[in-house]
């Protein structure tokens, strides 16, 4: 019987550190990160698309901001920080030194954490001015965002757990996760970190040396 995991994953490069989000950073900032990053011979690098990269996540965002907003009645407070719904280790190989911290997913409230499948970045293509890859097939739930409590329907209604068993073992990255939404701080985070004792952060081996 498959299983929904009880908890996230976040990943992030060690130099910059954890629960950071791009498009908190000013249009100004953009082009010194490019240059920074965009040689980085990682598995996925963004940052070789240069400032597009940043405009189509940035759009994306904002749709998914508008879906928080229509289900909760409210738009969030801040921009989301990103995680994995169990764990895809694969996901490290974005970064060039990457770290990762698990989270159980108690310690987040109903509307702290949503979730999506596959990631947030085909909402530029469904709700967006983006276009449409000619392999992209849209489903009925690429403009929805779950909560905690809706994961269970989710994963029976959509098949979800076959989708991304299909993906893995096909060596896919895309389809191979669900992905996580943090909507509360750092502080806070940290703060509630303290309660339970801390959260471990790990290193995973180097993409460049």
């Amino acid at each position: 019987m498959n299983e929904i995991p009880s908890f996230l994953t976040h990943y992030y490069e060690s130099e910059y550190g954890p629960f950071r989000n791009i498009c908190d950073l000013p249009e100004s900032d953009w082009e010194a990160i490019i240059e920074r990053e965009k040689n980085a011979s990682t598995e996925f690098n963004r940052y070789s698309m240069g400032k597009e990269f940043f405009k189509n996540r940035c759009e994306a965002e904002d749709h998914l901001i508008q879906l928080y907003a229509s289900k909760f009645g409210r738009s969030p407070k801040r921009r989301p920080s990103y995680a994995i719904l169990g764990s895809f280790d694969r996901t490290g190989k974005m970064y060039r030194h990457p770290r990762k911290i698990e989270l159980p997913l108690s310690v987040f409230e109903e509307n702290e954490v949503t979730f999506i499948y596959e990631d947030h970045s085909h909402l530029g293509w469904t709700m967006g001015s983006q276009p449409k890859p000619v392999w992209f097939k849209e489903r009925e739930y690429h403009t929805m965002i779950f909560s905690k409590s809706d994961l269970g329907t989710a994963f029976a209604s959509y098949g979800w757990h076959e989708w991304i068993q299909s993906a893995r073992s096909q060596g896919c990255w895309v389809s191979s996760y669900v992905e996580a939404h943090i909507w509360i701080s750092l502080e806070e985070l940290k703060r509630r970190s303290q309660v339970m004792g801390g959260f471990e952060s790990f290193a995973l081996p180097p993409t460049v040396e």
